[in-house]
């Protein structure tokens, strides 16, 4: 089984501590989550995409269980929107589920798929998503933004792009760094 202290980041882990020693931090990252934006955003997820199961779209779905299994992480939710863009999400701090769009599926070779679900199953077990959920909430709705000061955000935003460190990571060990490499260049130059 592959644990999260197996493959997270120095620079993802330090960015997180100092993160985190930030006075008041914590304590205002769980006052704006009360305010409902992760129901809000599983709302918008539930009425935009389709939920996978082994009934429904059995061959895309198969592909998620023995990721978690190996990562010794309960199954999420698994959604496909249909959308020409590739991109894959995770979200969720209550209830975690993972989100890819059809444009992806159709861009993607099957190893590539199961990389780029490894990439989001490391955001999961690496409990980055209230967070990353802040950092949605900041950019959807800027008023958010005004509770925090600037020092915090550019803390925050920094930490985010370290995060995503860890998650290639765990793509790595889970399928290989030359898989995750492939997917990953798709991306970034098409």
């Amino acid at each position: 089984m592959i644990k999260p202290s197996d493959f997270i980041h120095p620079e993802d882990d330090a960015a997180l501590r100092q993160l985190e020693s930030i006075p008041g931090f914590i304590a205002l990252s769980r006052r704006a989550m009360e305010l409902g934006y992760e129901n809000y955003r599983y709302g918008l997820n539930m009425a935009s995409s389709i939920r996978l199961s082994p009934m429904q779209l059995p061959e895309l779905y198969n592909k998620l269980p023995p990721i978690c299994e190996k990562l010794g992480m309960s199954v999420p939710e698994f959604y496909l929107e249909m959308k020409l863009k590739p991109n894959a999400v995770c979200s969720g701090v209550k209830r975690t589920y993972i989100r890819m769009t059809s444009g992806l599926i159709e861009y993607m070779d099957d190893d590539e798929v199961e990389a780029l679900l490894a990439h989001e199953c490391g955001h999961l077990i690496c409990n980055h998503n209230l967070y990353r959920i802040l950092i949605e909430y900041i950019r959807d709705c800027p008023n958010v933004a005004k509770l925090f000061p600037k020092p915090m955000l550019y803390a925050l935003m920094y930490w985010y792009r370290k995060s995503e460190l860890s998650s290639d990571r765990c793509a790595c060990l889970v399928t290989s760094p030359e898989t995750v490499v492939r997917a990953m260049s798709h991306f970034s130059g098409g």
